[in-house]
């Protein structure tokens, strides 16, 4: 019995680190497609009820929003944390709250001493801040749909001069 329920704890922790995984495989690939300015790729990792606030925007209503967005900032990098998503206890879905930052492409250039990569999201947006401006900090929802991860909501929740 014993050893049952040391493989059953075994089984769920190596589950929640491949959900990790994947999300965070999710993660880059949208950035990947946001930065060559594909839009149907970044809806590919969304569900079809994907909904982003406030307003809860339907994919077709976000689309044009992006598009106007890319070609203002030009060649531009995603920058992002380290992502630890909360899984659910039934596996099913995930939030994620992180910073994320756009940052024209020349600007990184300038600004490489920047503090890229670090586990504390607070810590990386400090660093962001003081080199390109502040971050957006988003929740996105997910559900796993047909065994991928998928967004199903994006909740801008807003940037540190507006929390």
């Amino acid at each position: 019995m014993k050893m049952l329920l040391i493989a059953l704890v075994f089984l769920v922790g190596c589950q929640k680190s491949d959900d990790t995984t994947q999300i965070r495989a999710l993660f880059a690939e949208v950035a990947e497609s946001a930065q060559k300015h594909d839009i149907s790729g970044m809806f590919d990792h969304a569900t079809k009820d994907f909904a982003a606030h406030p307003g809860a925007q339907t994919q077709d209503e976000v689309r044009p929003v992006l598009f106007i967005m890319m070609r203002r900032l030009g060649t531009f990098q995603v920058k992002y944390p380290d992502i630890h998503p909360e899984i659910s206890a039934d596996g099913r879905t995930a939030t994620v709250k992180v910073p994320i930052l756009l940052a024209k492409t020349q600007d990184v250039q300038e600004g490489q001493d920047a503090q890229e990569d670090t586990a504390d999201p607070k810590a990386w947006a400090d660093a962001m801040r003081d080199k390109f401006g502040d971050p957006y900090y988003f929740e996105f929802r997910l559900k796993k749909v047909s065994g991928k991860w998928k967004v199903w909501q994006a909740h801008v929740t807003g940037t540190r001069s507006l929390l």
